[in-house]
Formats: C-alpha cells, sequence, structure tokens
C-alpha cells in the first residue's frame, strides 16, 4: 500500500539519510526508531507529501487515502478546534457546511465542489468522533474552544482522533502516543491491531 523507493534528504551538507527504501503492505504496520535528529520525521513528511525528497519518490496504492499525524499542531491565532478539526465536532462541521452553501450560492461552484466533499465527509464521521475522543481523553474539549489556548496534549489528542477518524488506507503516525496515558496507549494499540490497511 505505501513503498518508498532510495529517498535521500539532504539540508545543506547535513544528510539526514541516503537511499532510504521500505514497503508497507496491507495489515502491516512498520515501526521507524532511531535516535532524535536521525530524520524520521522527516522521512513521515516525505512519505506524506508535505515535504520534498532530494532523490527518490514514494508511491501509494491507487485509490488509497492516507491521514498523516505530525508531532504538533498548527495553531493559528484565534481559530477554534472545531474550525481546525470540523470532523470531531458536529455542530462546527454543520456551519461549515452552512457556510460553504451561502458561498455556493453567490460564487462559481467547480472550484468549491472538492471543499464541499470533503466538509460533507467530516459531517459524516463527526458522529462517530466522540467514542475516540473520550477513549483519548479529550471529550471534554468543546468545538468553540480557542486552538492556541489549549495544551499542547489537548492538541496532540484532537490531531489523533482526526486521523484515527479519517477512513484512511495507510496511516503515517508521528509519535502518536505523545501525550497519552497508559488507557490511551492501550486504545490505540487496540485500534492499530485491528486496522486493515498499512501504519508506518
Amino acid at each position: 500500500m505505501l513503498q518508498i523507493n532510495q529517498l535521500s534528504k539532504s539540508y545543506g551538507a547535513r544528510g539526514v539519510f541516503r537511499s532510504a527504501s521500505l514497503v508497507v503492505n496491507r495489515g502491516e504496520a512498520v515501526g521507524v526508531v532511531g535516535p532524535n535528529g536521525s530524520g524520521k520525521s522527516t522521512l513521515l513528511r516525505i512519505a506524506a507529501g508535505s515535504l520534498e525528497a532530494d532523490a527518490g519518490h514514494v508511491e501509494t496504492a491507487a485509490g488509497a487515502r492516507v491521514a498523516y499525524l505530525r508531532q504538533s499542531v498548527d495553531a493559528a491565532p484565534g481559530v477554534t478546534a472545531g474550525e481546525r478539526f470540523p470532523s470531531l465536532f458536529p455542530e462546527a462541521a454543520a456551519a461549515a457546511l452552512d457556510a460553504l452553501g451561502r458561498r455556493l450560492a453567490t460564487e462559481d461552484g467547480d472550484g468549491l465542489a472538492a471543499e464541499y466533499d470533503a466538509l460533507l465527509d467530516a459531517a459524516a464521521r463527526a458522529g462517530s468522533a466522540h467514542e475516540v475522543l473520550a477513549a483519548l481523553g479529550a471529550d471534554g474539549i468543546v468545538g468553540d474552544a480557542v486552538l492556541a489556548r489549549l495544551s499542547g496534549g489537548e492538541q496532540a489528542k484532537l490531531a489523533l482522533a482526526e486521523v484515527m477518524t479519517a477512513g484512511a488506507d495507510v496511516l503515517l503516525l508521528d509519535e502518536p502516543t505523545n501525550h497519552l496515558d497508559l488507557a490511551g496507549i492501550r486504545w490505540l494499540e487496540e485500534r492499530l491491531a485491528s486496522f486493515e490497511g498499512a501504519v508506518l
């Protein structure tokens, strides 16, 4: 489902990794292990398509949906948890759909179709998200909470919940147990053990 072929990445004169290759098939979970600064996060960012490699390429199975968990959450000033993670909060998803519907009435719909489809998908997933938030100990977070005012742990749990409810075929998880208590770690282990896609 995921194939990494001969990836190389350097920052200036500092080589991070060279000719890195791996394959993760359906039903497999592969861990990337190494000391801090060895390029684990860089490898995941390249696999997710958010960073370019110097050489090599990444392939995913045709039609496979990829979900990527970063180590940190971008928290722009004033953005609420519901605005950043609409798939976790039914009321936020409904409000976003309503706002987009108003835009569709006045703008060219062709450019907004993909955004509308993504919001419909988020709204559909919002109903099942409460169970995941509860398992991670984040069910007390409300959608209108300003994201930047939440702790790093609360933000990380929201991001993990979003990824775990994304309906993805390939999960790219960068330090997913950060900020989780023992119950949250056990829940995540069980979910990943039963996941039918590929995990890196």
